[in-house]
């Protein structure tokens, strides 16, 4: 039977920013059965964490690459593809953790496991973790996105254009009730820079009860969204589920995924990056944008990445200069045959 769609991909559009480090890594892969039918598996992942995030962020793509790489991993994909995905998610949460595990090992430092945590006076040793978003896109048009953290992906069909990933923001109702219910001392606050030229609010920087005369200091991309953080004692990070983050796993961070399913019905595009590149788009223009440049290259992945990359790293060069942030991206071609 022929293939409905038609799947091309880019090879990765990336930059280092204003870091010292490439944190970003990704990973696509396309996996072909035995009567030639496409699987394609297209993933970023965003390290964060001083010296270690590009190190979670390479266990991610070596244990995604591992699973996707697998005999006969379409097949079992197809059969039941959200407990695969889930079943990839948890084998990469269970590297992670025996990373935090050799890590203290080696510095010599004791520790014990208890429900799942790592307990140790060395916690703050083991910082660090990364985001994970994990696209499989098959030849009939389906396409299967789970996701931890706030590297996004987009559905763009004409002049209609789809997250396929859930936000995990401190700012999510749902996550903070979530955590709330297990970790009542975990806080959910609007983060604080002095050059935001705003005063600290008298009565606290909670998210949580909203309040109608104050919805944060500072928005953190162009699309408007305040910046907003969790924290667990003196740790924090900008996201509700990630890989590794040992410490906030403490205060109720998680690395169990979002899922999604949506069904293309025409040609379209899949966009998929780091927030490097995202914090620099307004959700607002994405169909917009991706049309005119489809207009100008056709539904050629390559130039399309490439068109993508040049605007949105202009853009970061413009909004955050020195102190942009890291980016990797690809961009999927599904071509109605």
């Amino acid at each position: 039977m022929a293939s409905p769609y038609s799947i091309r991909v880019s090879g990765a559009a990336k930059d280092i920013g204003g870091q010292r480090v490439q944190q970003d890594n990704g990973l696509c892969f396309k996996c072909i059965d035995q009567n030639g039918r496409t699987l394609l598996v297209t993933a970023v992942f965003d390290g964060h964490g001083c010296g270690r995030g590009e190190q979670f962020s390479q266990l991610c793509v070596s244990v995604l690459q591992t699973n996707v790489s697998a005999n006969g991993f379409k097949e079992r994909f197809d059969a039941a593809p959200e407990a695969i995905g889930r079943g990839i998610f948890a084998a990469i949460t269970s590297a992670c953790f025996d990373m935090n595990c050799a890590e203290l090992k080696a510095l010599g430092k004791e520790y014990t496991i208890k429900d799942g945590l790592i307990k140790t006076s060395a916690l703050r040793k083991i910082n660090g973790g990364s985001t994970g978003t994990v696209v499989f896109i098959s030849d009939t048009g389906l396409v299967h996105t789970f996701n931890v953290g706030d590297s996004d992906a987009w559905l763009i069909t004409g002049e209609n254009a789809v997250r396929l990933n859930a936000i995990h923001a401190p700012n999510c109702e749902s996550e903070y009730e979530r955590i709330r219910a297990k970790w009542p001392e975990t806080e959910f606050v609007y983060h604080y820079q002095v050059s935001c030229g705003r005063p600290r609010q008298a009565n606290g920087s909670h998210v949580f009860p909203r309040r109608a005369d104050f919805d944060g200091y500072y928005v953190k991309n162009v699309s408007g969204d305040w910046a907003t953080i969790m924290k667990v004692g003196r740790a924090s990070i900008a996201m509700t589920r990630a890989f590794g983050d040992e410490v906030l796993r403490h205060g109720g961070l998680i690395s169990e995924p979002s899922y999604s399913v949506h069904q293309a019905t025409a040609s379209s595009i899949v966009q998929v990056a780091s927030d490097g590149f995202w914090d620099n788009i307004n959700d607002t223009e994405i169909a917009v944008e991706t049309t005119a440049s489809i207009q100008k290259h056709g539904y050629d992945a390559e130039k399309l990445n490439r068109d993508w990359f040049a605007t949105t790293e202009t853009q970061a060069r413009a909004n955050f200069r020195s102190s942009r942030d890291n980016m990797w991206g690809y961009t999927v071609v599904l071509e109605k045959m």
